[in-house]
Order: structure tokens, then sequence, then C-alpha cells
């Protein structure tokens, strides 16, 4: 497959799933991961996009550590006959300069494709965030929010219509467990995911 694509199927696609154990605060084991990806194929999923934090102050060795854990981990998956493909990416913390860092680490992008899952710092949105997302658009990348529902203004500002992410879901049916459609924040210039479910945090 292609980086970005996924194989074609009746079901559906996670981008925002924190089951790789032992490297934040989501699964806590082996058996604790394998445990949300057997609840995430019970509910319909093919594939799962694994997505660990990247903070802002990481750098490529985190990078290289989340490749070393998820091959092995996908080993794990496979080997346990889950049914579920996993993918690499990562819930990156914002910062800026993210469409460098898109350019530069392939794990920054969901399933190496063109979209990145960002994560806004808490408190007021920075007034240089809409410059931020410009930018990353204008190098050939899509931020989509993590978790908007963190930020008053993003809610207060959304419109109501749903999105989907059509260069991550490669049919119209594929709609994504927990992030792919939601509210689009203001300008249009960044989907936002809503809350996750209680498998992918």
């Amino acid at each position: 497959m292609s980086p970005g694509e996924f194989a074609r199927g009746d079901g559906l696609v996670d981008i925002h799933c924190h089951a790789l154990p032992g490297v934040d605060a989501g699964a806590a084991s082996v058996a604790m991961g394998h445990d949300m990806l057997r609840r995430a194929a019970d509910e319909g999923v093919d594939d799962v996009v694994l997505t660990p934090h990247y903070r802002p102050e990481d750098g490529p060795e985190r990078a290289q550590q989340l490749q070393d854990y998820f091959e092995g981990f996908a080993v794990d998956v496979a080997d346990a006959g889950i049914g579920v493909r996993v993918h690499l990416a990562a819930e990156l913390g914002f910062r800026f300069g993210l469409a460098h860092l898109a350019q530069s680490v392939t794990v920054a992008r969901l399933a190496g494709g063109p979209y990145v899952l960002v994560d806004l710092p808490p408190g007021p949105l920075s007034p240089g965030l809409e410059q931020a997302f410009f930018e990353i658009r204008t190098a050939g990348y899509r931020p989509v929010l993590a978790h908007p529902e963190r930020h008053r203004e993003l809610a207060a500002a959304s419109v109501a219509a749903p999105r989907p992410l059509p260069s991550v879901l490669p049919s119209p049916g594929r709609l994504t467990s927990s992030a792919a459609t939601g509210t689009t924040w203001r300008n249009g210039l960044c989907p936002c995911a809503p809350p996750t479910s209680r498998w992918s945090g």
C-alpha cells in the first residue's frame, strides 16, 4: 500500500489511538494494547493508526524509539490474530515549524500520508495559530486537531457540517471511528477530530 492509503473494505479506520504500549499514557502493557485493538475490531475497525504523543521538545530520537516499539508491536498484533492492520503516526504537540517536522520525520504524518494530527497546548489559543496552520497547508500537509473539545474558542467558532478526510479514507463509506468527521474550524483551515472513543485516547 502507498503511504496514507489503506486496504479497501467495509470497515472503519481509526486515526487516533494510544494502543502502542509503554510509550505514553496510553496502553501500559502489550496485553492492554491487544485488548484495545480487539475492542476496535469488535466495533468494525479494519485499520488503526497508532498515534503516541510526540511533544514539542522531542527530537529525532523519539521518532526512532516509536518506530522501534511499533515494529515489535506490529509483529505481536499479527501473531495474536487480532484482525486489524496497524499503522504508525504520532499525535504532535503543537509547535511552530510543524511543516518542517512533517517533511523530515515520517512518523509525524498519519500513516505516512499528508495529514498531521495536532494537539494544541492548554489555555488560550495562540494568535499565530492560523498562520502556523496556513504554513503547514502551504507545504502540502493537512492538520487535523486531536482534541478540539478542550478549547471553547474552537467550539464557538466551528460550523455544524461534518467533513471527512478523503485522502485518509480511500472509499466514501469508510469514515473513521473516532476522528475523521467533526466540526471545521472557522475558515476551514483545519478539520477537527471530535472526542475520541473509549478505546482510542
